[in-house]
């Protein structure tokens, strides 16, 4: 299918995508969750505490083998961390990568003074070197005060004491001496750092196996606590004059410095807004209605052009009818007749036309026409079956304006409703539903059915209407008569008949009738319906001259006139402004004869048993007619009251 179909085919089914999109909202809308409340988020804010750690003496070059890099990896990885950690009962220690001046490049960490971080949850610590002025800065960054400096502090202290080994203790040596002291406080380190991890393991186990965990929680704050005092004895030796510790702390670390991430949120900027969800699921369900329409296409192609109906139906296309606005209450309308500079009735024509000067041609004359045989010897075409694959194709509104079409050359025409499940044609002519088909037998005569003819206000156009509900095989048999008897009384017979894939009396007629066209209706008609008509009339060997697309839709060219216009028919806009004007006069008009009918039905009910019983009575007057001379007479339009 060309690109434009598709465009067509969404022109066509437009209200599947409004439908759609209400859907994809309504979803959005159900399962959109229920929006926070109001609440006013405090500013964020880091605290930093900085320690800063330098060589003893300070001012002299008393341990110019410190390596201060080489100190800012102990601070930063290993056990000084760890018993950081362990002595402020803080979460595990990982390294990362502390922040760095893009306009200075990447860092390099074999360079000097490359600053290192770690992190010891929740607080992190960056340690930065300093080889020229023999300094090694600790700084801490927690989410409190307290926290930042007492995490600087730790790691300083424990850096202090890793860097102070035990020291042998001379005999005779006091228990007060600096080495003694030492010796003890480290030992008590030892044991408290073993203590806590022993007790954490137990801890571990209890919880896992279910047991109650309260007494190692108390045991472990406990040696926290002792080590801690453990931790506060090293440092203040370490940092006594007759320590030999090559490090000291320069300043203490106290939680001043503080940084705001970012302030305090107003309330509406945490109400979570609606509209961009709601649009969204309007979209997506906007595309999902175009995918369906699109898919149904694929599924189930339909025929929307002449190359689509005459691949399916494998005949020639006679003629398009274009499509045409019509309201509910001017459906029941003859347009060809009516109408007749419009573009309907010049389509209608144009079917005319072809179905005439396809007749010689048809393989049905085909021995007549051979090697140049007489014109006389050809079939002529008396009656003419309209059908189409489904039902509401077209087939009634074709029927009644091709009969206006050939009225218009001089021609009589007859009309026989051969459809008694949903009789229609009545309505377009504005006759009546009684007298009918339904009242005469299959032994019908031509002054039986000249009987029910009615007119039809159409010059040269009568019809026999057809009664609901009539049996399927009487109603067959019925109107096969009337079309036999119907071709002594006019030129042209045109039934109307059911859908051919509903009902088996479209079959039987195209078989006892001369020509047979197919309708398939653009954008409606199913490939494989009009395929499966079409095969249909084929294995019934049915004479069908050709396909007619019906509903065509045709956008003229720009600076060309369509036949409205060329043909003295009023201009689209000025169409449009009387359109609502027009339709309640003919509403009006269809009013007005639904009633006469209805009063005059039953009077005309006894007057047609009365006719038909005195014709009966009469079978000389129907040998009369087959006689040449009143074959014509009898062709003419008569009334029939």
């Amino acid at each position: 299918m060309r690109p434009v179909e598709y465009l067509r085919l969404l022109r066509q089914r437009w209200w599947v995508l409004p439908v759609a999109a209400l859907v994809g909202l309504l979803v959005a809308l159900a399962t959109e969750p229920a929006a926070p409340k109001p609440v006013d988020l405090a500013p964020l804010t880091s605290y930093t505490a900085t320690h800063v750690v330098v060589s003893k003496p300070i001012g002299t070059n008393v341990s110019p083998s410190i390596n201060y890099d080489r100190l800012a990896i102990i601070a930063s990885s290993g056990a000084v961390p760890a018993n950081t950690s362990e002595t402020l009962d803080l979460g595990p220690q990982t390294p990362f990568e502390p922040p760095f001046d893009a306009r200075l490049g990447p860092p390099n960490p074999n360079n000097t003074g490359f600053a290192r971080g770690v992190s010891i949850r929740p607080a992190s610590v960056v340690v930065t070197p300093n080889q020229i002025t023999g300094s090694l800065t600790i700084a801490a960054t927690a989410p409190s005060p307290t926290l930042a400096a007492a995490t600087a502090n730790a790691l300083a202290a424990e850096l202090i004491i890793y860097l102070n080994p035990p020291v042998p203790v001379v005999f005779g040596q006091s228990a007060a001496s600096y080495g003694a002291r030492l010796n003890a406080l480290q030992s008590q380190h030892q044991a408290v750092l073993q203590q806590l991890e022993d007790l954490r393991t137990r801890l571990f186990v209890a919880i896992a196996q279910g047991h109650s965990a309260d007494s190692f929680r108390t045991a472990i704050r406990q040696a926290s606590l002792r080590l801690v005092d453990v931790d506060r004895g090293l440092l203040q030796l370490t940092q006594s004059p007759e320590s030999n510790s090559p490090l000291i702390s320069l300043s203490v670390a106290r939680g001043s410095t503080a940084t705001v991430a970012f302030g305090a949120l107003p309330k509406q900027a945490v109400v979570k807004a609606g509209w961009p969800r709601l649009l969204v699921g309007a979209a997506i369900g906007l595309g999902a209605g175009i995918a369906l329409l699109l898919l149904l296409e694929v599924l189930r192609p339909r025929v929307r052009d002449i190359r689509s109906a005459e691949g399916a139906a494998l005949m020639p296309v006679v003629a398009e009818i274009s499509a045409v606005p019509i309201s509910r209450d001017e459906r029941y309308r003859v347009i060809a007749a009516e109408e007749p500079s419009s573009l309907l009735a010049e389509a209608y024509r144009t079917l005319r036309t072809s179905i005439l000067a396809m007749w010689p041609r048809h393989p049905v004359n085909a021995e007549a026409t051979r090697n140049g045989g007489s014109p006389a010897g050809l079939r002529p075409l008396r009656t003419l079956l309209v059908t189409s694959p489904g039902a509401g194709e077209g087939k009634s509104l074709s029927t009644v304006n091709l009969a206006a079409a050939f009225a218009e050359t001089g021609a009589t025409v007859i009309v026989l409703d051969a459809d008694a499940r949903r009789p229609t044609l009545h309505r377009y002519f504005g006759a009546r539903s009684s007298p009918n088909l339904g009242d005469l037998g299959p032994d019908l005569t031509p002054s039986d059915l000249s009987a029910v003819l009615q007119d039809t206000g159409i010059p040269g156009v009568r019809m026999a209407a057809s009664a609901r509900g009539t049996a399927p095989a009487r109603a067959v048999s019925v109107v096969k008569a009337a079309a036999n008897a119907a071709v002594h009384l006019a030129d042209v017979v045109i039934l109307d008949s059911p859908p051919l894939l509903v009902a088996n009396d479209s079959a039987e007629l195209a078989s006892a009738t001369d020509a047979t066209v197919l309708l398939v209706r653009a954008g409606r008609t199913a490939r494989d319906s009009a395929v499966r008509g079409a095969g249909l009339l084929r294995r019934i060997e049915a004479p069908v001259v050709g396909a007619v697309l019906v509903g065509v839709e045709h956008s003229a060219p720009e600076g060309f006139y369509g036949y409205d216009g060329y043909y003295g028919g009023t201009e689209q806009s000025r169409r449009h402004g009387r359109f609502k004007r027009r339709s309640r006069r003919r509403a009006k008009r269809s009013a007005a004869r639904a009633k006469a009918a209805a009063r005059a039905s039953q009077a005309s009910r006894q007057d047609f048993v009365d006719l038909v019983a005195e014709e009966r009575a009469r079978p000389e007057d129907l040998l009369d007619l087959t006689s040449d001379s009143t074959r014509a007479d009898h062709r003419r339009p008569r009334s029939n009251g």
